[in-house]
């Protein structure tokens, strides 16, 4: 019964941490488009080796010299490399270097934005996740000393409810003052008086009820 009470309130505070840390991550996320962005795009040695590549097969390719290949590059073979190659080997060089620029770095921002991209994530969803929660739910006690009394309190609904139910409690008292504390029996066929008719007390309301008495005992001490 205490966790249950407990729960909704918990649940709220993962929640807000939770939209904290993805908040966080897409801010990592958007500071390493950013950084890459910047000029020079890279010093990555893997972009000038993919273009020294593609250059030496231009090489080979306008010599024709086969027997030059084994002795070009001992650089592994890559097949985007070769469909690249293959689409652009009819181009003019300025094309050819500019294609071959955009290509290189496009491989190497791929490898290496997704790298950084899955580590931000595993490092802000995976390992500080809980004890990230962990850690929030632990300074809940310091920051507000009453949250536990405020959980476990009556909720909103049967405070309204306890507060209506005693409005009424005091109506009732007092309609029983003014009938002097004795109660009456009330049916279709009495009435009080010549001025409190109660035929259609089926309908009738408590405000009204109370409003007849009223009447009824101002007109009855009047007449003594």
């Amino acid at each position: 019964m205490l966790l249950l009470k407990l729960l909704p309130s918990f649940r709220q505070i993962v929640r807000s941490y939770v939209s904290e840390k993805q908040q966080t991550v897409r801010s990592q996320v958007q500071e390493l488009i950013r950084l890459e962005k910047h000029d020079p795009y890279t010093i990555n040695y893997n972009y000038m080796n993919t273009i020294n590549r593609f250059k030496e097969r231009l090489v080979e390719s306008n010599s024709n010299k086969k027997a030059d290949k084994v002795a070009s590059s001992k650089l592994p073979v890559d097949t985007d490399d070769e469909d690249m190659f293959d689409a652009i080997s009819n181009d003019d060089q300025s094309v050819q270097d500019m294609l071959v620029s955009l290509h290189s770095y496009w491989k190497l921002l791929i490898k290496r934005f997704v790298d950084y991209t899955a580590l931000s994530l595993r490092a802000g969803c995976v390992f500080d996740i809980c004890t990230g929660i962990r850690d929030r739910l632990r300074q809940v006690p310091i920051q507000q000393p009453d949250f536990v009394d405020r959980c476990l309190s009556e909720d909103t609904f049967v405070r309204t409810k306890r507060k209506q139910l005693q409005q009424t409690r005091d109506r009732l008292e007092k309609v029983d003052v003014i009938l002097g504390g004795s109660g009456v029996a009330i049916n279709d066929d009495v009435a009080f008086g010549n001025s409190m008719n109660v035929d259609n007390f089926s309908t009738m309301t408590l405000d009204k009820f109370e409003e007849d008495l009223i009447r009824y005992d101002t007109e009855d001490h009047a007449g003594v």
